[in-house]
C-alpha cells in the first residue's frame, strides 16, 4: 500500500518549516532592535532639540548654592576677611566657599529664642571664630530658611526680616551658634539657635576658607577698646589696604525668541500679534502669554491657573527656590551665575542677581534692584503652583542679552582703602554713623556708542547710607571707585 503524500514528504516539510521559523525569528529580532534604536534616536534628537540657553557650569548649581546668602565674612583671631562666593569645580575651590555653604547649608538647626546681647556679649562675638553672612538688604525669613536645615518647621518668629545670619564657636560650647540678626531699627532683634556643627569641624571650615579670601578688614567698631558701645544696627566693615580687582569686558550674545519659543510652548509656531512696532506677544488660549520687548531684548512669560486648579497649602521655601532651579535648569537658563536676591513672602516671586568671580553685578543707570524692568544682570520669576503641578513658571521675566565665561578679558585696577574711603566720605559729607554696609560689587555698563554689543563691569565700593538716625527702610546709594571715583546714585526703596 502506497504512502500518503504528505507522510512521504513528512521530514522535508518539517525542515522547510524549521528553517522559516528560524529565518522569522532572526527578521523579527533585526526588526525590533531597528525599530528600537530608531525610537531611541529619535527620543534622542527631540531632546537635543529643546535648546539650551546657558553654560553647563551655571547650570549644575544645587539650591542652596542659589539661595545661600550673598555677602561672607570670615572672622578668625581678631582678623576679618571677605570671601567672594565663587563657583568653581576645582579641588581648591571645593574645600573652601563651596565646602563652607555646602556644610552650613546641611547642618541641623533648632529652636530659635530671642536674646538680649550686651556691648560685651557683641564683642565676645567679633572675637570668637565665626561665619558672617549678609544680605544686599533685609530679607523676609522665608528666604533665610530656603538655605538653612531647620530641625523641625521654619520658625514663626516676630521678627520679620534678617539682615545678617552670623555663626559663632563660643568657648564654653562644643557645638557652633548660630544668630539671627535683624537690624531695621536702631535697637537689632536677635535670635539665638544652636546647631549641629561640632567646633572641630566648624573650625575646619574657617582655615579652609581663608585661602580663597579676597581682602582683610576692620570694623566701625574696635571690640578691644573700652570706648563706646556697639553701633546699633550698622556695623560694616572697611578694607585694610588697597582692594585689586578685575576689571572685566565681555562681548554681548543674545537667545533667539525661537529658542524661548520653543521652551514655553507647546507649539513654538505661535505667531505674534503686533500692537507696536517694538513689541511682539505670542499667546497659547488664555492662559499663556509671552510678551517680546524687541527693544529692550527683554521677555516677560506668564502663565495663570485654570478654573478647575486650586491654590495647595503653603509650600515650604526651599522647595519653592528648588522648582524654580530645577525649570531654568531645564533649557539651561542659568546664562551666569546667579544668585537669590529676594524672595517674597506673599506671592513666593523670586529675582536673581548674576555674579562674576564671586562679585554681584549691579546694572549702571537702573534704580536697582527692585524695578519692573529687568536687565542682564537680573532674572525675575514665580513658580506656578498647583495640586498637580509645580514643575512650571508663572512669571518669568529676563533679558536675553547674555556673555560667555570663555570670552571674559580682565585687567586689574586698584581700590581705595579705609583711609582713603573716610577721606572721600568726609569729602563728600557722608556721616559715618549713618553707613549700613559697604560691598564690593561691580557695575555693567554697555560699551561707547560705537559698540554697543560689548558689556563692562567696573569693580567699585557700594556704600548703602540710611537717610535719618531712626533707619526707616529709606536708603542711598553711592559708589566709589577707582582714584576716589564718586557716583551718586539713589537706591529704590521695596
Amino acid at each position: 500500500m502506497k504512502k500518503p503524500y504528505w507522510k512521504k514528504y513528512k521530514e522535508p516539510i518539517k525542515t522547510t518549516l524549521l528553517i522559516s521559523l528560524v529565518f522569522l525569528s532572526i527578521w523579527q529580532t533585526a526588526f525590533y532592535w531597528l525599530s528600537s534604536a530608531f525610537s531611541n534616536a529619535t527620543t534622542e534628537n527631540n531632546y537635543q532639540m529643546i535648546p539650551k540657553f546657558g553654560e553647563k557650569e551655571f547650570n549644575e548649581k544645587e539650591t542652596y548654592q542659589l539661595s545661600a546668602p550673598p555677602i561672607t565674612y570670615i572672622h578668625d583671631q581678631s582678623v576679618i576677611r571677605f570671601l567672594p562666593a565663587t563657583l568653581s569645580t576645582s579641588e581648591t575651590e571645593q574645600d573652601s566657599y563651596q565646602k563652607l555653604i555646602k556644610q552650613i547649608s546641611q547642618t541641623t538647626l533648632g529652636a530659635a529664642r530671642s536674646v538680649d546681647l550686651n556691648t560685651e556679649d557683641w564683642k565676645k562675638i567679633l572675637l570668637q571664630p565665626g561665619v558672617e553672612f549678609q544680605y544686599h538688604s533685609a530679607v523676609p525669613l522665608e528666604q533665610v530658611s530656603s538655605f538653612f536645615n531647620w530641625k523641625s518647621p521654619p520658625p514663626s518668629l516676630s521678627v520679620r526680616e534678617v539682615d545678617r545670619v552670623w555663626i559663632t564657636a563660643p568657648a564654653e560650647q562644643e557645638t557652633a551658634v548660630l544668630y539671627l540678626i535683624s537690624a531695621r531699627s536702631q535697637d537689632p532683634q536677635v535670635y539665638l539657635v544652636d546647631t549641629t556643627l561640632s567646633k572641630n569641624e566648624f573650625s575646619k571650615l574657617i582655615q579652609g576658607a581663608k585661602p580663597q579670601t579676597l581682602y582683610q578688614a576692620t570694623s566701625n567698631f574696635d571690640p578691644s577698646s573700652s570706648g563706646p558701645v556697639l553701633p546699633k544696627g550698622n556695623l560694616f566693615y572697611l578694607p585694610e589696604q588697597p582692594v585689586k580687582a578685575d576689571k572685566v569686558t565681555y562681548p554681548i550674545s543674545s537667545i533667539e525668541i525661537g529658542d524661548v519659543k520653543k521652551v514655553l510652548f507647546e507649539d513654538p509656531n505661535l505667531q505674534p500679534l503686533k500692537p507696536r512696532e517694538d513689541w511682539e506677544i505670542y499667546a497659547h488660549g488664555t492662559r499663556q502669554t509671552l510678551v517680546y520687548d524687541k527693544l529692550k531684548n527683554e521677555i516677560q512669560y506668564n502663565k495663570q491657573l485654570t478654573e478647575s486648579e486650586d491654590i495647595p497649602p503653603k509650600t515650604e521655601s526651599k522647595i519653592l527656590v528648588g522648582k524654580m532651579n530645577d525649570f531654568l535648569k531645564k533649557h539651561f537658563g542659568w546664562t551666569g551665575d546667579f544668585h537669590l536676591e529676594h524672595l517674597s513672602s506673599e506671592n513666593n516671586e523670586m529675582k536673581f542677581r548674576q555674579f562674576d568671580s564671586g562679585i554681584p553685578i549691579y546694572w549702571r543707570g537702573q534704580p536697582d534692584p527692585f524695578q519692573p524692568d529687568v536687565s542682564p544682570v537680573f532674572i525675575r520669576t514665580e513658580p506656578y503652583i498647583s495640586n498637580s503641578n509645580m514643575e512650571d513658571a508663572r512669571l518669568y521675566q529676563r533679558s536675553l542679552d547674555f556673555w560667555k565665561p570663555t570670552d571674559r578679558k580682565a585687567q586689574t585696577v586698584t581700590l581705595p582703602d579705609k583711609d582713603k574711603l573716610k577721606n572721600i566720605f568726609q569729602k563728600y559729607k557722608v556721616d559715618l554713623g549713618s553707613i549700613k554696609q559697604i560691598q564690593l560689587v561691580y557695575l555693567a555698563d554697555r560699551a561707547s556708542a560705537s559698540n554697543k554689543n560689548t558689556v563692562t563691569l567696573t569693580p567699585y565700593w557700594k556704600v548703602v547710607v540710611m537717610d535719618s538716625p531712626s533707619f526707616s527702610m529709606k536708603e542711598k546709594t553711592f559708589y566709589v571707585g577707582e582714584d576716589g571715583q564718586w557716583i551718586g546714585e539713589k537706591q529704590k526703596p521695596f
